[in-house]
């Protein structure tokens, strides 16, 4: 009779699986339970890091949609420009002239994207670091820096197969307003609409998926129930979200 993991004393982890007793899975692996067993995902991280393979597909996945939108993005600045009541119609005549002359142009546009790769690297040590100051610091856990950042970027592959998904799409419509979030109950609202914006921040289904996996993977590196990990994860990505949608707004006018 094999003796049960509670009466051997054996440690178990925020979901009731042995925590010390995982073995790390390979890459490859990774990548398919991540749609199928994510919580096997994150016991692999917590015995050992692993972020190379999501990484170079989020930066490679950045870097093609970001060429394949290029055009898209100045058309979208564009919009946002005309409704800026702020400038000068001088100022918007100027500001058309160079953005004319930016779509068409090979340099302007390795600019644009790899200010894109850059902002986005930037913005996921920025997004790890507060969940660290949430769970580290605040809440009183313990995870490694590895185990963090390996969580952020598995739990971003939604957001891998979301841009995947939205590419043809932009493609299709030669328009950045694409939406997968309840935002498609606003079909008459151009895509520079704050309410679109904060539909398409808070509820796009890639996201949430995203949030969801990001709150397993904290439960199971920090050892929290699943109500702490959301507290780590919601609380820095609310307080972005607003920050990203307030700015959106200062520059829409």
């Amino acid at each position: 009779m094999t003796e049960s993991p509670e009466l051997s004393g054996q440690p178990r982890d925020a979901f009731g699986d042995p925590g010390n007793e995982t073995k790390p899975l390979g890459a490859g692996s990774m990548l398919v339970k991540i749609f199928s067993e994510p919580s096997a995902v994150f016991r692999s991280i917590k015995a050992k890091s692993s972020w190379a393979l999501p990484l170079i597909l989020f930066l490679l996945v950045i870097t093609v949609t970001g060429i394949v939108s290029y055009p898209y993005q100045i058309d979208m600045q564009r919009q946002l420009i005309e409704r800026n009541e702020n400038m000068s119609q001088e100022q918007r005549d100027l500001a058309f002239q160079q953005m004319e002359a930016a779509k068409s142009n090979p340099v302007w546009m390795s600019f644009g994207v790899g200010a894109q790769v850059v902002g986005a690297v930037i913005f996921l040590f920025i997004i790890v670091g507060l969940y660290m100051l949430m769970g580290s610091v605040i809440l009183g856990g313990s995870a490694t820096f590895g185990q963090v950042f390996s969580v952020a970027v598995w739990s971003g592959i939604p957001m891998v197969v979301g841009s995947i998904v939205k590419a043809p799409l932009i493609l299709s419509k030669q328009s950045l307003d694409v939406r997968t979030s309840l935002a498609l109950l606003m079909p008459d609202a151009p895509i520079t609409d704050t309410m679109v914006a904060i539909l398409n921040s808070l509820t796009d289904v890639f996201t949430i998926w995203a949030v969801i996996l990001t709150i397993i993977g904290i439960s199971i590196v920090y050892n929290f129930s699943k109500g702490k990990a959301a507290v780590v994860v919601l609380v820095p990505t609310l307080i972005i979200s607003a920050i990203g949608i307030g700015i959106g707004s200062m520059f829409g006018g």
